[in-house]
């Protein structure tokens, strides 16, 4: 745009105004300098110079003003040329403040006037006092200090490293905004690391930048006015041409070791010598290192001037090519600039040599010392926020108390050009107070500079010393920010921010950048506490300067309140326990005035990561034992729950209550008992999953007196083992020596019977696991650099003889090259003559090389990470593969820097892919020597090259490596502690491991002579005694006797001390060490033993006799329980012994101060932490037959007086097989087991084999298994009898003949008749007197949906109608009803009867199911039996929720999904406050927590701009207003947004309607239209159809009846209209019409009469608009209606028909999706589905496309129901240890018979989906139709059609 004549004129007299103004203006220096002089009596000080833009503005006064005066405004008191906004404060009584609300302008001149007369009696030309500053101008400058090779593309990628520097603060996302990088193509990726604490100077790592064919540039760019400076800067930075090798740069840097960094266009070979081929003018003994690209060449610490560097051709690059050219580039180095540093670490300073502080200089000929004093009082206030060393919120606890000049070269005996060493005595500057804390401040001045510059500087007056009390009274702790320390942000007059670096101008001695500082406590107190998991603390104190215990003094304990816990009084051994009621923050020790502090924040205990402390957790002194009666459940199945709980201490009374929870896959809580009573210490939890649960691991809780004790219960759709299979190799551990071994199989029926000549097949699975050794528990022996993924293999694939046995012989190759030890796992089936087969699954560990080596790197700081510029020591051991120490030579140690992407995608196989690629070359490479079996190698990474790092280790002989990632950050980032390290550890032995109640153990103990050792006994929860020995020279031997409290193990934790004077002798002032011990008592174990019959029969009673061995008392619980149940996941009978008294972890953590001691040795050491987790989720089918009820017989707790023997009876059910009969025992901290098999058997049986399913029209062969387990037994007839659903084909009965002991097989075949229901087979077998049943249910399913046909009528008042029809689906299925309406027709039966039957269960399908039929009685009359079926399924509905809500308290998409679903949130909760208005009970916690999360979800929305998610917005506002809490500012809020959707509008103004504001409601909506508009998307499974049913909803909230008949009539249209609607939709158009039709009382109701069949005529007259009735129906007979309008409008009249087909009908189909199914075997080859031989394992392979012509499809599901005869494999009822199985889809939702799967899919994505199969039971079957929808868009779908299938018998 351009300015007029006249525009441009005005503009230019107003700048010659505002020049002129200016030229008037008083200089600021003159101003100021008037001001020092006229009101030198009444201001001490102000605001003057060069300021930031974020200062504030400050007067102090000579003297305080009144109480009265400072209630004066204080922001009245300022004005400001030009203006500033802000408002003004007191900061004491004679500091007034001005705080400007926002940054000041850059660069500008500012005159400031306080009114002073408004608060002192002054002359009148004293009135205001005027002054002057000036803030920065704000300016930048970048700094390129590298190009450097990128690790993920050596040679072909380079990153580009640099600062960027602003004078004066500037915001991260400016920052991020001016700069940015360019090559040709396009933007590079930058890596921003911002100053977020002085905003100045941020780094960056420009990332991507390619080497190509010709030369290119990376252009940078600076756009100032982002920053807000008028200038903008562009740099170029060459890019070397791909192929040529050359010198890109040659620079000196001087910070540490001096060096001259040489960067190359390539990376180098890092093993060339490059002595002669780089060189240094004048310098001789040169010094390299490669990295990368670059070589840093280490010159003399005193080189001077300008050098030539020289870098000859011969160099050789990464590639092994050398570079042709000579390279010369001069370059200078220059003297010191002037600097200080402190090297003395820790903060305690005793009395051994008084207060002193050594620091090191350059340049410099004096410094300012400034002394902080931290009061005694606030001390605990200072450590809440600070360690011992910190620097945080000091105005609020401290004061300087003093300020000096100190000379260093007044003797003139130093070069001070170089690094010297001074030493403060302060002592002599300052009065210590016992007990405070004393923070020395060392920082220079420009005139102490005696760096070499043409013009001297200005003399500064000395600095006088002790500060008087008045001149700091200013600085309150009101002040918050940057000026809580006390530093000072004032730049001063003269400050140029482009001389920042300059040693010869005053901008480089400004603020605090140049300063050190240090914190010291004078105190001769040590300390050292420890406290239990039973909340005891123990502490001792000693003396530091001596180590020997400290007694009366008197030991405060506080919170972190600042609350007094406890004062305890050390005694002779300078010791204090005490129990804790709160947890405590900080130990005070008082001996006098003298003071000693030790924090107790967790963070801050000494590690234990070095030692073998691990083991079960002892919670709060608190021990427990949760068992079960097997290792898993079937949906439905009944649960047997006992607790034993431990409490050796009485920490809980008798009848503290035990809550126990048992919470399935998601999360939610299913059951909750409280037991207050208990059966000495035995609790029972009785509990129940129903059949509809989901399957997968559930999680079963108890809780009581703050301790938590778990146990995973596994619900799975098992079937219960009918052959007991048992493969043994002998062996508990295969290693590389054992490759080869021989196992023998052994098979047999459960009842003892022999298992003659059965098929049995074994798979072996390989997968890594961590490898570990016992000795070496924080050491990895594993390589992420390896890839790892072997096949299953076939082991074994045979026949069993006739005595059920064979050999299994096993060869695992040694040549695995896995990360470390693997699991062997063996998967086994045997089949039974029939087809049905018993499973069997183990694990062995397979350690594959001949040995190990294993690498420890230092915890590092509190996140793991290490400290750049710093020597770590990474600890190696080699040992065999038991775990024994072997020397080894020739490690191969590299050290590999990680690319960027790992930082956010790294992975096992990523690490494997860059460490194996050519270009990747280590860091640092070293040959290392381990001998004993250890090694150790420093790495140090520089600062400049801090990020991830995989450090590994090499075993040349066995090939096994091991690594480790390792993060280092700069020492600033990575907040190093200085916690104590590998040298602080002490290494001390026992005599042995092993120890009996009663026995001296014996410990030795390296040490120096006048030490003292703290030997402290401790175990799972408390410290046990504890002894103080005075050591020796050389080593020191004590002993100590075990006792009860240290069973099962202790652990001797020893801590050395030595006096604090011997300190000087390098080693560190405290030692410690843990060595754990194992000690016995034979008294815990029980005997209990078991007696009953060799051999139980069915039906029979069972009579079991419990006792103890050695007749002692004890409490015990009996299970009995099939063996083939167990079988499943070779459940071992519970042992509570080994439980109780398995190693336990130390109990006990430990503080001490010793690394906070001046002098002290500081090493580096902080926590590991470990994580884990498993589990999986899935939603099971309803089980209706009672096909596999379980075996289990529960009782107990008993009590067993000593002496006695207890008999308990049960009945034995119709059952043959075998069962476990397990004792579980305890008494008083004693506990055992015991168990016993028994055959459960007669001398005749007779087993069944039948699928889990079966289908109508199919045919199935039923084998017989029949057993003759006496001589006696010869004929045996057998009778085959079903009900009206499964008939026999042929004769149902035939006979056998035994001429010996065993069993024959033969078979009857069934046919199942077109109906479903509930199948039923009895099988007799009868031999004499003999007689033996089989019964067995089996539900009959049809694998095909149902189908609905409407048949319509509208009747004029007076007209009849007669239809006749034929019924629809087989007979069993089909269901006919009228339904008759005044109403718009909605085809209600239809739409209903489609929501219910659904075969999908998300929370939305869920939810659509039930939420119409809440609203079924406002609009029908409703029968009995209808209204008690619409309450079972919504209180089905209600009680299913809590399988979706999350642990934030929303619902997710599937069950057990951790994301919240936000419209599935609403929805289900806008139900859920529907149904309990309608007075359904809904779960209080359920609704709490989904309001709370509503609630907190609404405050926090902010629009994101797609996906309407306006909408979602309103509609959750609107179901906070159901629920009575309604988030009336989070409404206006949404009601102010101008881009409001129409759809959020009406659904706004309902949440304003149901909160009461009607009239809001009403204005919002008026002048919109009532219908909504086609869109081209919809989301949150909407549609057109749906988001008018919100619309009409709301207008019957508004009661606009009158306005909502025309919606009314085209929602109802569109139900009406036989066309496919998704489940939303239908759900929502069916409320919106019945609750709109149920407020509108225009309608005259309904008058009818109709007739059903041949049945009589029935009338109807009610005021409701719509009847449903059941039309009797007769098998497949046809039916009839006949309906009458009696009425005087229009009767809308509907048949409507439903059924479910039979089998056979499917077409192919394909709407925007390829589907294709393949079935393969075991190798991948292609298997005929149509006929399949018994017993053969194969695949059903579904391979789904997207093509892309329609984006990303959501919310897909495959549905694959599967033939009868085929057995789905469910690879997840026995996890397979180390495998790693990666899901590509949302949830999967395995059942007996059919397997859901739900996924996404993006275009041209193509997903395999795989479910492994068995074709196990013979017969014809039909294998449905393989389909795939769009759950909510019906025009995505495919489909491969359905077959007839046929598994043919083999034998």
């Amino acid at each position: 745009m351009s300015l007029s004549k006249t525009s441009l004129l005005a503009a230019l007299l107003c700048l010659f105004f505002v020049a002129s103004c200016s030229d008037k203006k008083t200089p600021i220096d003159q101003l100021n300098k008037q001001a020092d002089q006229a009101f030198s009596a009444y201001v001490s000080s102000y605001t003057s110079g060069k300021v930031s833009t974020r200062s504030t503005i400050m007067v102090r006064l000579v003297e305080p003003v009144t109480d009265a005066q400072l209630s004066t405004d204080p922001t009245s008191l300022f004005q400001f040329t030009p203006s500033i906004s802000g408002k003004g404060r007191w900061v004491g009584n004679n500091v007034v403040e001005f705080q400007p609300s926002s940054p000041l302008k850059s660069g500008t001149l500012y005159n400031g006037t306080l009114k002073l007369s408004s608060l002192k009696e002054v002359e009148k030309e004293l009135n205001n006092f005027n002054f002057g500053f000036e803030t920065i101008s704000q300016n930048f400058d970048l700094e390129i200090e590298q190009i450097a090779s990128d690790t993920e593309d050596a040679m072909r990628k380079q990153v580009i490293e640099g600062q960027f520097n602003t004078a004066d603060f500037a915001d991260s996302a400016a920052v991020v905004k001016a700069v940015s990088f360019k090559q040709p193509g396009g933007n590079l990726s930058v890596q921003w690391e911002i100053d977020k604490a002085n905003g100045t100077t941020h780094r960056f790592k420009v990332q991507g930048v390619e080497r190509k064919e010709q030369a290119t540039e990376v252009e940078v760019t600076v756009d100032g006015g982002s920053l807000g400076v008028d200038r903008d800067s562009r740099t170029v930075v060459p890019v070397a041409v791909l192929g040529d090798f050359e010198v890109l740069d040659v620079k000196v840097v001087k910070t540490g070791d001096p060096y001259v960094l040489v960067s190359f266009s390539d990376p180098l070979k890092e093993d060339q010598d490059l002595t002669g081929l780089i060189t240094v003018e004048g310098q001789n003994d040169l010094r390299y290192t490669i990295d990368g690209n670059n070589v840093r060449v280490y010159v003399a610490p005193d080189i001077s001037g300008v050098k030539m560097v020289r870098s000859f051709p011969g160099i050789r690059n990464l590639m092994d090519f050398r570079m042709k050219k000579l390279s010369q580039n001069s370059v200078s180095f220059e003297q010191l600039k002037p600097s200080l540093k402190l090297n003395a670490k820790g903060t305690i300073l005793p009395s051994t040599d008084g207060l002193i502080l050594p620091f090191e200089a350059v340049n410099l000929n004096a410094v300012d010392v400034t002394v902080i004093k931290i009061y005694e009082r606030n001390v605990l206030q200072f450590l809440q926020v600070n360690e011992f060393d910190g620097n945080e919120q000091l105005r609020r606890v401290g004061k300087p108390v003093l300020q000096k000049r100190i000379p260093l070269n007044e003797s003139g005996v130093f070069d001070l050009g170089k690094w010297n060493r001074f030493t403060l005595d302060l002592n002599e500057l300052i009065q210590t107070e016992p007990g405070a804390i004393y923070q020395v401040r060392i920082n220079f001045r420009r005139p102490y500079s005696t760096f070499g510059c043409a013009a001297p500087a200005d003399e500064t007056p000395v600095l006088t010393g002790q500060i008087p009390e008045d001149n700091w009274d200013a600085y309150s702790g009101d002040n918050d920010g940057a000026y809580d320390s006390y530093y000072d942000y004032n730049y001063g007059r003269n400050y140029n921010w482009q001389d920042r670096d300059n040693p010869c101008t005053d901008s480089y001695y400004v603020g605090n950048n140049r300063m050190v500082s240090k914190n010291i406590l004078a105190s001769d107190l040590g300390m050292i506490a420890k406290i239990g998991n039973n909340r005891k603390l123990t502490a001792f104190v000693t003396d530091l300067k001596t180590t020997k215990p400290i007694s009366g003094v008197s030991v405060d304990v506080y919170d972190f309140q600042e609350e007094k816990i406890a004062t305890v009084t050390t005694d002779g051994q300078g010791k204090i326990e005490t129990d804790l009621l709160r947890k405590p923050f900080l130990l005070v020790a008082n001996r006098g005035a003298e003071r000693g502090y030790l924090k107790l924040s967790d963070g801050l205990s000494l590690s234990m990561s070095n030692f073998n402390t691990g083991g079960a957790r002892v919670e709060r002194g608190l021990k427990g034992f949760m068992y079960g009666e097997r290792g898993v459940w079937r949906p439905g199945d009944d649960i047997y729950l006992n607790f034993i709980l431990e409490d050796k201490e009485n920490n809980l009374p008798d009848d503290h209550p035990v809550v126990f929870e048992l919470i399935d896959p998601s999360g939610n809580t299913k059951q909750r008992i409280v037991r207050t009573q208990s059966v000495d210490g035995f609790y029972d939890f009785k509990t129940q999953t129903a059949d509809t649960d989901p399957t997968g691991n559930w999680t079963a809780k108890v809780s009581l007196g703050g301790a938590e004790f778990t146990k995973r219960v596994k619900v799975e759709t098992v079937k219960p083992n009918r052959l007991k299979i048992d493969l043994d190799f002998g062996v508990d551990r295969l290693t590389a020596a054992t490759t080869f071994v021989s196992g023998d199989l052994n098979v047999k029926w459960l009842t003892g019977a022999a298992a003659r000549n059965l098929k049995a097949e074994f798979d072996l699975y390989l997968n890594p696991v961590t490898t570990t050794f016992k000795n070496f528990p924080n050491y990895s022996f594993d390589d992420e650099a390896k890839n790892f993924n072997q096949q299953p293999t076939q082991v074994f694939s045979g026949e069993v003889d006739a005595s059920g046995h064979s050999k299994v012989n096993l060869k695992i190759g040694s040549e695995l090259n896995s990360p470390g030890a693997v699991m062997a796992t063996f998967k086994g089936k045997v089949y039974e003559p029939g087809g049905d087969f018993s499973i069997d699954q183990f694990s062995i560990p397979f350690y594959p090389y001949t040995s190990f080596v294993g690498v420890k790197k230092p915890e590092g700081d509190r996140r793991g990470q290490l400290v750049t510029g710093k020597s770590h020591q990474m600890s190696v051991v080699t040992v065999d593969s038991e775990g024994n120490t072997i020397d080894r030579k020739g490690l191969t140690f590299e050290v590999y820097k990680l690319g960027w992407r790992w930082w956010w995608d790294g992975g096992q196989n990523d690490i494997a892919n860059y460490v194996g690629a050519n270009y990747n070359k280590p860091v640092m490479t070293k040959t290392v020597n381990a001998t004993g079996g250890k090694a150790t190698v420093d790495v140090n990474i520089g600062d400049r090259e801090w990020g991830r790092y995989y450090i590994r280790v090499t075993d040349p002989v066995s090939k096994h490596s091991t690594g480790t990632i390792a993060y280092f950050d700069w020492p600033g980032w990575a907040d190093d502690n200085n916690r104590p390290g590998g040298a602080s550890l002490l290494a001390f032995s026992t005599d042995k491991e092993d120890y009996n109640i009663g026995e001296k153990v014996k410990i030795n103990i390296p040490s120096n002579s006048e030490g003292r050792a703290l030997v402290s006994v401790e175990n799972g929860s408390k410290v046990v005694a504890s002894y103080w020995v005075e050591t020796g020279k050389g080593e020191t031997a004590f002993e100590f006797a075990t006792t009860e409290e240290m069973v099962p193990n202790a652990y001797v934790n020893t801590t050395l001390l030595q006096p604090h004077a011997q300190t000087r002798n390098d080693l560190p002032i405290r030692l410690y060490g843990v060595v754990p011990i194992n000690v016995s008592n034979p008294k815990t174990k029980l005997n209990p033993e078991i007696s009953l019959p060799n051999v139980l029969e069915p039906e029979s009673d069972v009579t079991v006799k419990v006792s103890e061995k050695e007749g002692r008392a004890m409490t015990y619980t009996i299970a009995v329980v099939d063996e083939g149940l167990l079988d499943i996941t070779r459940f071992g009978t519970p042992d509570p012994w080994s439980n109780f008294y398995a190693r336990q972890a130390l109990g006990v953590k430990t503080w001490d101060l010793f690394d906070d001691v001046t002098n002290a040795y500081n090493g580096e050491l902080t926590r590991l932490l470990a994580l884990g987790g498993d589990g999986t989720n899935a939603k099971p089918e309803s089980a209706k037959a009672n096909r596999f009820k379980p075996v289990v017989k529960h009782l107990g707790p008993f009590r067993l007086e000593a002496g006695k023997t207890a008999s308990h009876t049960f009945k034995m059910p119709n059952y043959v097989g075998s069962v476990r009969t397990m004792v579980v025992a305890g008494k008083n901290g004693a506990y055992g087991k015991a168990e016993k098999a028994t055959p459960v058997r007669k001398p005749l049986m007779v087993l069944g084999t039948l699928p889990r399913v079966i289908g109508p029209g199919e045919k199935v062969k039923l084998p017989v298994s029949v057993f003759a387990m006496e001589p006696s037994v010869k004929e045996v007839k057998v009778s085959v009898k079903g009900n009206a659903l499964l008939k026999t084909i042929g004769s149902g009965q035939q006979s056998l003949t035994f001429n010996e002991i065993g069993d024959q097989i033969i078979d009857f075949e069934l046919e199942v008749s077109e109906t479903l229901g509930i199948g039923a087979v009895e099988i007799v077998a009868t031999s004499g007197n003999e007689t033996a049943t089989y019964k067995v249910e089996i539900d009959v399913r049809s694998p095909n949906p149902p189908a609905t046909d409407v048949i319509a009528k509208a009747l004029q008042a007076g007209e009849s109608w007669n239809q006749s029809f034929e019924q629809m689906g087989m007979a069993g299925t089909n269901k006919v009803q009228l339904e008759l309406s005044v109403i718009p027709p909605i085809n209600l039966g239809k739409r209903l009867n489609y929501l219910i039957s659904y075969p999908h269960g998300c929370i939305e399908q869920t939810t659509s199911a039930v939420f119409p039929q809440l609203f079924l009685g406002d609009i029908m009359e409703l029968t009995a039996d209808r209204k008690a079926e619409i309450e079972r399924n919504i209180k089905a509905a209600i009680d299913g929720m809590s399988k979706f809500q999350t642990s934030e308290g929303g619902f997710s998409y599937w069950p057990g999904q951790s994301d919240d679903n936000d419209w599935g949130t609403n929805y289900a909760g806008h139900f859920l406050m529907e149904a309990k208005d309608k007075g359904y009970n809904i779960p209080s916690n359920l609704l709490r927590n989904w309001t709370k999360f509503q609630s907190r979800k609404a405050k926090n929305w902010m629009r994101h701009g797609r996906y309407n998610d306006d909408l979602m917005q309103a509609y959750r506002l609107y179901t906070l207003a159901l629920a009575q809490s309604p988030e009336l500012g989070a409404m206006n809020r949404l009601r102010e947004d101008n881009s409001l959707s129409l759809e959020a509008k009406w659904r706004l103004a309902a949440a304003y309607a149901v909160a009461g504001k009607v009239n809001v409601a009403k204005e919002l909506i008026a002048s919109e239209p009532k219908v909504s508009t086609p869109k081209s998307n919809y989301y949150y499974y909407g549609s057109q159809t749906r988001d008018n049913a919100m619309i009409l909803e709301t207008l019957g909230l508004l009661k606009m009846q009158n306005e909502g008949m025309t919606l009314l009539r085209t929602v109802a249209d569109d139900l009406s209209d036989d066309r496919w609607m998704s489940t939303q939709t239908t759900a929502y158009s069916l409320l919106s019409v019945i609750k709109f039709s149920g407020v509108d009382k225009t309608s005259k109701g309904l008058e009818a009469s109709y007739v059903l069949n041949s049945g009589s005529n029935q009338s109807i007259e009610t005021a409701k608009p719509v009847k449903l009735i059941d039309v009797p129906v007769d098998g497949a007979k046809a039916g009839a209606v006949k309906v009458e309008n009696k009425g005087e409008g229009v009767l809308f009249a509907r048949v409507i028909k439903t059924g479910q087909p039979l089998a056979g009908n499917e077409t192919a189909a394909s709407s925007g999706l390829t589907v294709k199914v393949t079935y393969v075997d075991r190798n991948g080859q292609s298997v005929d589905p149509s006929s399949l031989s018994q017993g053969t394992d194969f695949f059903a392979e579904v391979s789904v496309f997207n093509p892309g012509t329609r984006g990303v499809y959501e919310n897909l599901a495959l549905s694959q129901v599967f033939p009868s005869g085929w057995e789905i494999l469910n690879e997840r009822l026995n996890e397979i240890p180390g495998a790693t199985t990666s899901q590509n889809y949302t949830y999967q939702d395995i059942r007996d018979d059919r397997v859901y799967t739900y996924f996404d899919l993006r275009p041209n994505e193509r997903k395999l989906f795989k479910v492994a199969l068995n074709a196990t039971y013979a017969g014809r079957f039909y294998l449905p139709a393989v389909g795939v929808q769009a759950m909510y868009d019906n025009t995505i779908n495919a489909r491969v059609p359905g077959q007839w299938v046929e598994v043919k018998r083999v034998n």
